[in-house]
């Protein structure tokens, strides 16, 4: 049966012929009441994906999600690279970077910002590290190992890497408040043996804490992201003081495991019940590398998370609130002998010497100092002063009226009123959080 349709329909007229009506979709006549292979310009809607042929190439074709996925950054992580401090590993002012075999004992530092902290382990020997990581991806990572006898976890036991972030850094959150955001965090592991680690958020005065499982195969290296929901109660500093701890836990006992993964609980809590005893085996290894917190709940994906670490010497500026060397090159460890930074003396009277000596990063707080002597000296721990003829041993070396903004040096000895003498030295000055 032949059909006299209209010659120039419009979108959406209907022709009725016995008794059945079609419609005109713009490309043909359908039948009512049967699916059209087409769709409209407007008004109609699509019953499956749309799978487009390739990226666009002109500004207003469609996008694929891959393309957003590659291309495309979200504002909550551009917060200049996140809330953490040194999370490519790249700082190591003190212990200098890479290193290998530091038996790193109960806890210590591993790097600028970073430490390990070890709680009830027995005769567990861990031996820490910062090795070199994968190109274009992170620069450098955490490593731990158990090189003698296998780890045993008790009620109390715990093993973590662990960074205090100052209050300053992350109030950004508003935890503790009703318009509290999430957080996100973004990182590479690798462990020999496949498991569950857990990723910990806890506040400053550690009696509020949330752990979030993370499992791995244990055979390469992977990206993993958590997301912590807000927390809306309990005190988090926004000052100088730590605002909250992120800690990346591998081992840990039923004293420091949170009630329920995921979920904001009161108390001082470290990992999960999930938690892996990645020790379980000497010479078992865990590995963490380019760690990245931001606020809200996006991170970027594993092709693109080495684009968003800052450059080392923003990085290395942001250290230094923390930590600081003075007359030390960044390549030279803090250490007797390892100096021949001079200055002027500013402050003579007998019997004592001072010098001040500006900092170029203001340090959260007065710091803890050491001093070192230099390679004039021959007493370790002191500053030694030129008296025109020779070098000689300063009687003591202290610190007065300390400043987060300079280092007043005061040296004993027997010194001319009114002269000007020569002073040779080095100190760390430790204002870690």
């Amino acid at each position: 049966m032949a059909f006299d349709f209209p010659s120039s329909p419009t979108l959406g007229q209907v022709f009725s012929s016995g008794g059945i009506s079609y419609t005109w979709n713009g490309q043909g006549w359908v039948q009512q009441g049967t699916a059209s292979p087409y769709v409209a310009k407007t008004g109609d809607t699509m019953t499956g994906a749309l799978v487009l042929p390739g990226d666009p190439a002109q500004a207003l074709q469609a996008t694929t999600k891959q393309y957003v996925d590659n291309y495309a950054t979200p504002a909550d992580i551009a917060a200049y690279s996140g809330m953490q401090v040194n999370g490519a590993m790249d700082v190591s002012q003190e212990l200098g970077s890479p290193y290998s075999g530091r038996n790193v004992g109960t806890g210590g530092p591993m790097c600028d910002c970073w430490g390990c902290g070890c709680g009830t382990i027995g005769s567990t020997v861990f031996m820490g590290a910062v090795n070199q990581g994968i190109p274009g991806q992170f620069n450098n990572y955490l490593g731990l190992q158990a090189t003698s006898v296998a780890l045993t976890v008790a009620a109390a036991t715990y093993v973590v890497f662990t960074q205090n972030i100052e209050g300053n850094r992350v109030k950004r959150l508003g935890f503790g408040s009703a318009t509290a955001i999430p957080a996100t965090i973004g990182f590479w592991t690798y462990a020999n043996i496949p498991g569950t680690l857990s990723v910990t958020l806890r506040n400053g005065p550690a009696n509020r804490s949330c752990a979030m499982n993370v499992s791995f195969g244990g055979t390469g290296w992977e990206w993993k992201t958590v997301t912590f929901p807000p927390c809306t109660d309990g005190t988090w500093n926004v000052d100088y003081t730590v605002g909250m701890t992120v800690m990346f836990c591998f081992a840990v006992g039923t004293t420091y495991q949170v009630p329920s993964p995921g979920v904001w609980a009161n108390g001082n809590y470290i990992g999960t019940a999930q938690t892996t005893n990645f020790f379980a085996s000497v010479n078992n290894a865990v590995y963490v590398g380019n760690v990245q917190v931001y606020p809200g709940t996006a991170a970027p994906p594993a092709s693109k998370s080495g684009y968003l670490q800052r450059p080392f010497d923003q990085e290395l500026i942001t250290c230094k609130r923390y930590f600081q060397k003075v007359g030390f090159p960044y390549v030279a460890l803090p250490q007797d002998t390892n100096t021949n930074a001079q200055w002027n003396s500013n402050f003579v009277t007998t019997g004592l010497l001072g010098v001040t000596v500006p900092l170029p990063v203001e340090l959260r707080t007065n710091p803890t100092v050491t001093f070192y002597r230099g390679g004039n000296g021959t007493a370790n721990g002191l500053w030694s002063y030129y008296n025109g003829s020779a070098w000689v041993n300063s009687t003591s070396t202290v610190v007065n009226q300390p400043g987060p903004v300079w280092l007043n040096a005061f040296l004993g000895g027997s010194f001319g009123a009114g002269l000007s003498y020569v002073i040779e030295g080095g100190a760390k000055l430790d204002a870690r959080i």
